[in-house]
């Protein structure tokens, strides 16, 4: 299971009241933003990778042709540094959702609870 998996999987355990998280929200808060701002970072490295999509100037042999080939596929191919940011990215994003979701429910848990003390009954 990847790491992104592990982050989807407790996003829907969070959405389904299978867990809950008892944190101090502004932290929370401050997680969420933090992470956007790497979301954003990541998004900024990905418009410099466009430099190394396609690598050309190794001259007409074949081996020229080749290893500009190489560099290519390193910077835009299958398994290239631009897929791995996309997979950081996706990554981050999952971990955001999630804490924003515990965020969400922690503060109805709260908010239920208060309306117990208040009120003297269950939700």
């Amino acid at each position: 299971m990847s790491e992104l998996d592990v982050w989807k999987q407790l996003a829907a355990e969070v959405s389904q009241g299978n867990l809950k998280l008892k944190v101090h929200r502004d932290a929370l808060d401050q997680a969420v933003k933090h992470l956007q701002g790497y979301i954003d970072h990541l998004d900024t490295l990905s418009f410099a990778l466009e430099t190394v999509a396609t690598v050309s100037g190794f001259g007409g042999f074949q081996i020229g042709v080749q290893l500009a080939q190489k560099f290519t596929d390193k910077g835009s191919g299958n398994e290239s540094i631009k897929q791995r940011l996309k997979e950081l990215q996706d990554e981050a994003k999952a971990i955001q959702d999630t804490l924003h979701k515990a965020a969400v429910a922690y503060a109805e848990s709260d908010r239920q609870f208060a309306d117990v003390l208040k009120n003297g009954t269950s939700a």
